[in-house]
């Protein structure tokens, strides 16, 4: 889904690109991934910014800075993780 719904940085898409099955489910996936949580283990699948691994909102859109650049987004949250902390 992450790669038909959502664009090359990680932003989620919400017209259908041709899909009947993503209107039916666009309402659910909010609501899915408040009542989500992370395991987040290694971190080393875990998008340090896109994903919402620490609070409701991922880091990217918590902060509201379009200066983070773009080979930081990149970053995974196992680049924060020291002495398994």
């Amino acid at each position: 889904m992450r790669v038909k719904f959502n664009t090359k940085f990680g932003n989620r898409i919400y017209s259908t690109k041709g899909s009947s099955v993503w209107a039916g489910i666009r309402w659910a996936v909010t609501e899915v991934e408040q009542r989500s949580e992370w395991i987040i283990g290694d971190g080393k699948d875990i998008d340090l910014w896109r994903d919402n691994w620490c609070h409701q909102l991922p880091l990217k859109e918590l902060i509201n800075s379009d200066s983070i650049p773009r080979n930081c987004l990149n970053e995974k949250v196992s680049s924060t993780i020291q002495d398994g902390h």
